[in-house]
């Protein structure tokens, strides 16, 4: 799905989620890291070596499974609430 065919409201929400776990996944990262060298008496450099093999696997693996999307019309197939009816003014008698 194209970012322009979906609703504002999940658009927004969409970012805000993956902000926000970006956020949480890389302050993680420091003290993950920290454990790893001090606790097992690696130094810094082997956990982030570990830590750059897996996120590149796993950015591979992302990359291979994913559907293809060139030259395919992308159409939204949500719809977040249906179109609210106009609200009754007094000089409609409502």
């Amino acid at each position: 799905m194209a970012d322009s065919d979906a609703p504002t409201e999940v658009r927004a929400a969409a970012r805000a989620f993956c902000y926000h776990q970006g956020a949480i996944f890389g302050g993680l990262v420091a003290p993950t890291l920290t454990c790893f060298a001090i606790d097992d008496q690696l130094g810094f450099g082997i956990p982030m070596l570990v830590g750059t093999v897996v996120g590149a696997v796993s950015f591979a693996f992302a990359l291979l499974l994913g559907q293809e999307t060139k030259g395919k019309e992308l159409v939204p197939d949500l719809m977040v609430a249906p179109p609210a009816r106009p609200a009754l003014s007094v000089a409609d008698g409502g």
